[in-house]
Order: C-alpha cells, then structure tokens, then sequence
C-alpha cells in the first residue's frame, strides 16, 4: 500500500508538469501568462524526453535540496540555467 502511495505521489510530482510542458510545447500555466516558454539548446520545443529530464532534475534540485542545488548550479553557469 505504501508502494501505491509514493508512486502515486510521483506521478503526480513528475507525471503533472510533463504532461504540461510536452503538451504545451514547454509552456506551464505561470510561463503562459508571461510569454515564456521551455526551449531546448537549439531553441526548438522539448519533446516528451526533454520534459521527463527537466521534471526529474527539478524533483532533485529543488524539492530535494530546496532549491539550493538549482541556485548553485545556475550561478556556476555561463548561461544561468539549472541543470533540469
């Protein structure tokens, strides 16, 4: 029952903002309202991989460590952009 639990809570985590952002072509509802969107490196739109990657890199680096790692690592790079 606890199994059912987390993976429950995961796809929901993970499952929600990916679903989001593929089908939206890397726009949530916040980045929609400002005009933004989620790009690749080539500046074309994530695919589904693209958006997996992000929403479980975001599940380390800000949930995990509060946010810090994503700061961190924003900050050490040349473009200011977190890993995920």
């Amino acid at each position: 029952v606890a199994a059912i639990g987390v993976a429950s809570f995961l796809l929901v985590l993970i499952g929600g903002p990916v679903a989001v952002e593929t089908l939206s072509h890397g726009r949530s509802l916040g980045k929609l309202a400002c005009g933004l969107r989620v790009v690749r490196d080539d500046g074309g739109p994530i695919r589904f991989r693209h958006a997996l990657v992000r929403g479980a890199m975001g599940l380390v680096e800000i949930l995990m460590t509060f946010g810090a790692l994503a700061s961190i690592a924003s900050l050490v790079s040349a473009r200011g952009r977190r890993i995920g």
